[in-house]
């Protein structure tokens, strides 16, 4: 029986010791051929059911997640006892982009600016100048975000069929928790900062992968296809040096917007799922 997007969710942020909210990065990425379901597996069909797609399951995890913290230092748990020098506090913030054609769209900002991924920046959210970045506090304020953005992935039919075949969808979710703690023998509180990243790929139709990349590309033009093929690409040399792990630290992350943002992702300090779709 396949999985729910609930299960993948819930597998991500509490399956062991630690997760999302305990500070560690996770991201999920949804892989397979065009039509066959990894957007409506992202996605959901859009009727707010948590189970309905994994964006909103894992929302609505993190929330509870968040929550079950706040009750935790209201009743003097690890968090907050009564009496004690120990306080948590929190901040969650989301971005949103699509990738089509190697040009990157802020799908929370209808005002179309030319963004690009900062090197120096991809430990912060999505690291991308300029990049949008909604506040949110509460499940039905992060839920409102996501259907913005939602509605303004690509729709266009390009020569080459719809462009949303070839786009990629990047939902990221950046967690602020402070504890602050007072030692005995001091005047202030010393501040500890934790931040952690969830990050949600819905990637390009992988079916040109079986064709030659060479031949795709004088085909169908030099970057249409950048992101999958620079995506098997990266896979391939990840797999290859998995005997070697120094062969790791020069695979080339930096062959298109898509792989320039997974070198955590796929080869640092992540927890990473990859679910696979497979067309009937």
């Amino acid at each position: 029986v396949a999985p729910t997007p609930l299960d993948v969710a819930a597998a991500a942020l509490f399956g062991g010791f630690p997760g999302f909210v305990d500070g560690v990065n996770c991201a999920i990425l949804l892989f397979g051929n065009s039509r066959s379901g990894k957007t409506y597996t992202a996605e959901g069909s859009g009727k707010g059911d948590t189970q309905d797609g994994v964006i909103p399951a894992v929302i609505h995890g993190v929330f509870e997640g968040l929550q079950a913290k706040l009750n935790e230092q209201a009743q003097g748990g690890r968090f907050g006892a009564r009496g004690s020098s120990r306080r948590w506090r929190h901040k969650l913030s989301m971005q949103y982009i699509e990738v089509v054609n190697e040009q990157i769209n802020d799908l929370l900002n209808p005002q179309k600016l030319e963004l690009e991924v900062d090197e120096q920046g991809v430990s912060e959210g999505l690291g991308i100048r300029n990049l949008t970045r909604k506040w949110i506090d509460s499940e039905e304020e992060a839920l409102h975000h996501f259907k913005v953005g939602q509605s303004g992935r690509t729709s266009f039919r390009g020569e080459f069929g719809p462009m949303s075949e070839r786009a990629t969808a990047v939902y990221c979710l950046e967690l602020h928790q402070v504890t602050s703690i007072m030692h005995p023998g001091q005047d202030k509180p010393v501040e500890e900062h934790l931040f952690s990243r969830f990050l949600i790929f819905d990637l390009p139709g992988a079916e040109t992968l079986a064709d030659d990349p060479v031949t795709v590309r004088i085909r169908e033009g030099a970057t249409l296809n950048n992101s999958v093929l620079g995506f098997g690409n990266v896979v391939k040399s990840l797999s290859q040096a998995r005997d070697n792990l120094h062969d790791a630290e020069f695979v080339d992350f930096k062959q298109s917007v898509l792989t320039s943002l997974l070198p955590d992702v796929l080869g640092g300090n992540c927890r990473t799922s990859i679910v696979t779709t497979i067309p009937p």
